[in-house]
């Protein structure tokens, strides 16, 4: 009995070593990327934030991620902006983005900006898209631990044997546009406008499912309790786009009723001229580097004006 422990501890050890070290090149290089796109937590995560006295945030999808550079709205409204965007995700993320500030200790801003749209209100515990920016994290951060594992992100094998979710990421880096990851979170794309997928859609549906919607209700409430200032911005869609969505109107009620129940502006922008416009879009639901400058600019100067922004 005695050397069959043995043996099976030596069988064993010879199988955990190489995974453990399998876990910290994977942990390891995963960090290496934090200058890249592909890695959004790297900053927040070393309270970069903190140090740069953030006070006002911006939060949403994609649309937030590539559209609200902080540098042109903190020239206009003498705030200091970290741009929270999640790139390919949803309203699960985007509050795992906001526990993770608060849990790493990050400033509570006094302003956020919300991005609202036809995208965002869904939840995403799901395997997918670049789950593998939460897997260096897992360990010390609660929040992405528990996010990860009460989700459909690991496997029985990935969430209990080191190493094994890091199997593929060879691929992670290649999979994303190897972007410079700006300290402020934003990442303005400087790409012409592609219609290629509006051409291939026929319609879609605005999404807004329930579980989302009151997650988000929550999140209010909770910035109301902690006299943060919150706005809602519908951001510009392009024109065509915009006939492309089942019912718009219905979308805009949808956020105009969350505004009043919470007392909240909401700034709405798809009646711009911007829309009418593709020099400002790389496709037709998120603006390039040049929209994005154009839009910051806009919203900043029409913050100012209505002094609602704490500096």
């Amino acid at each position: 009995m005695i050397r069959f422990l043995r043996r099976l501890l030596v069988f064993l050890l010879i199988c955990i070593i190489p995974l453990c070290l399998v876990e910290f090149y994977g942990t390891h290089y995963l960090h290496s990327l934090n200058h890249y796109a592909v890695e959004p937590y790297a900053d927040f995560m070393r309270q970069g934030p903190a140090e740069r006295g953030v006070n006002t945030l911006v939060m949403g999808t994609s649309r937030a991620w590539v559209q609200y550079n902080p540098a042109i709205l903190d020239s206009v409204l003498g705030t200091t902006t970290y741009n929270m965007g999640c790139d390919g995700r949803m309203f699960s993320t985007m509050m795992l983005k906001w526990n993770t500030y608060i849990f790493t200790g990050n400033p509570i801003p006094s302003f956020i900006i919300f991005d609202v749209g036809p995208f965002g209100l869904e939840l995403d515990n799901e395997r997918g898209y670049e789950r593998e920016q939460f897997y260096p994290y897992m360990i010390n951060c609660r929040p992405i631990r528990q996010f990860v594992w009460q989700g459909s992100f690991c496997n029985f094998f990935e969430k209990f044997f080191p190493g094994i979710r890091y199997f593929g990421i060879h691929n992670f880096k290649s999979n994303n546009w190897n972007e410079p990851y700006h300290l402020d979170g934003y990442n303005g794309k400087d790409l012409k406008y592609n219609d290629y997928m509006l051409q291939k859609t026929n319609a879609f549906d605005y999404i807004h499912k329930p579980e989302a919607i009151a997650l988000m209700e929550k999140f209010l409430h909770d910035c109301d309790s902690m006299n943060i200032d919150v706005v809602l911005v519908l951001s510009p869609i392009y024109i065509e786009g915009q006939e492309k969505i089942n019912d718009i109107a219905a979308m805009k009620r949808l956020y105009e009723d969350i505004a009043v129940r919470h007392n909240l502006p909401l700034l709405t922008y798809t009646d711009n001229s911007m829309c009418c416009d593709t020099a400002n879009f790389y496709n037709a639901t998120h603006l390039n580097a040049l929209g994005a400058n154009r839009f910051s600019r806009m919203l900043a100067h029409n913050l100012n004006s209505m002094g609602i922004v704490s500096k």
